[in-house]
């Protein structure tokens, strides 16, 4: 038996409530949907799997909220337990009786969750993007310690997609009725996801929550402590012969005792001595 699900904040327990209502909606609208499919299809098998799916759904759609209302229930509660667990532990042994076999179906579903995901927030990603951060707001812990789980956001697509294909396998037994029920509910579930978390990040604000604030983190180390002035090293390198520093203004070329008249008559313009031309 799982230990109690610990007491969840106000906004996070609304946000919850508001998908569960999204998501019971999109079920009355796929039952349309269904209907629409069937008869565009060119297959005759494919149009009997639509109209097959059509007909459950329609018929157990308590049954299909009831079974994704738990199956969210039960993620975000592993989700708070995986956070309320404190540090990251690993096992250094294992025992027979800690092994568990995955049946193929629950790697099915998290497959068929993983590709709804991708469905789910194509359309939204700013949305998400923004209520990922007001949830680290929302779950972080200050005073955790350093190696404790970081928060992550509980309703992101991959938990409403698992919760949404667990739901279509109760709704019918043959895999081709649920697959084709799995897809039009991602259909119908993805058109009001940019509606649904805009609405829950406006409500979250409205709370007052907010994403946390970016900090600088300064480390003390060798190079905080050097100055401008430092002297690097270079300065005390010997110039080449016949180069004065620049910081002279001179910048020019010395060649000996007659250089500086040399560089005079260069900088004024003077002209030297005329030359003298032999004659034969």
């Amino acid at each position: 038996m799982n230990p109690p699900l610990p007491r969840l904040p106000s906004a996070l327990t609304a946000a919850v409530q508001r998908i569960k209502v999204t998501a019971r909606e999109a079920a009355q609208r796929c039952v349309d949907a269904l209907g629409v499919a069937a008869l565009g299809s060119g297959s005759t098998s494919e149009r009997e799997d639509l109209l097959a799916a059509q007909f459950e759904l329609n018929r157990k759609q308590s049954a299909f909220a009831m079974t994704f209302n738990e199956r969210l229930d039960d993620s975000l509660a592993a989700e708070m337990r995986r956070r309320e667990g404190g540090t990251r532990s690993t096992t250094t042994g294992s025992s027979w009786q800690s092994l568990t076999l995955v049946d193929d179906r629950e790697v099915e579903i998290q497959v068929s969750a993983e590709r709804v995901a991708l469905t789910l927030q194509h359309d939204c990603e700013w949305e998400l993007r923004e209520l990922d951060a007001l949830m680290v707001g929302l779950l972080h812990n200050p005073h955790a310690a350093r190696d404790s789980v970081e928060p992550r956001n509980p309703l992101r697509p991959e938990v409403i997609g698992k919760a949404m294909v667990a739901a279509c396998d109760t709704i019918s037994d043959r895999p081709a009725v649920r697959k084709a029920m799995a897809e039009q509910m991602a259909r119908a579930l993805a058109g009001a996801m940019a509606t649904l978390y805009g609405t829950i990040v406006q409500e979250m604000k409205a709370a007052g929550i907010k994403p946390p604030e970016m900090a600088v983190r300064t480390v003390q180390g060798p190079g905080n402590e050097l100055s401008q002035f430092t002297n690097t090293g270079y300065d005390t390198l010997s110039r080449p012969v016949g180069i004065d520093s620049p910081d002279s203004g001179a910048g020019r070329l010395s060649t000996g005792s007659g250089s500086g008249s040399l560089g005079a008559n260069s900088r004024s313009g003077a002209a030297g001595p005329p030359a003298q031309h032999a004659t034969i």
